[in-house]
């Protein structure tokens, strides 16, 4: 289990968010940059990120989001 220690409080209960968890992150993505901002974090970078959801088609793909232009497929359709 991976844990990172920031300011003395240690992390250790994140997760790979499913592709419809990902997908509302997205949509809200100006909101969670605000508060990431405001907070001392930083906005999400326009990239693709990986979801814990695998393809049901094609089962040694993964879906991932790209951030600059919304686009959710499997990593083959990256």
């Amino acid at each position: 289990m991976l844990q990172i220690t920031e300011g003395g409080i240690t992390y250790g209960d994140w997760y790979l968010p499913s592709k419809f968890e990902l997908n509302e992150m997205y949509v809200n993505k100006a909101n969670l940059d605000v508060t990431a901002i405001a907070n001392g974090g930083t906005a999400f970078a326009n990239r693709h990120y990986w979801s814990s959801m695998e393809d049901e088609y094609e089962y040694d793909q993964a879906w991932a989001q790209n951030f600059l232009d919304g686009f959710l497929g499997n990593s083959l359709s990256l």
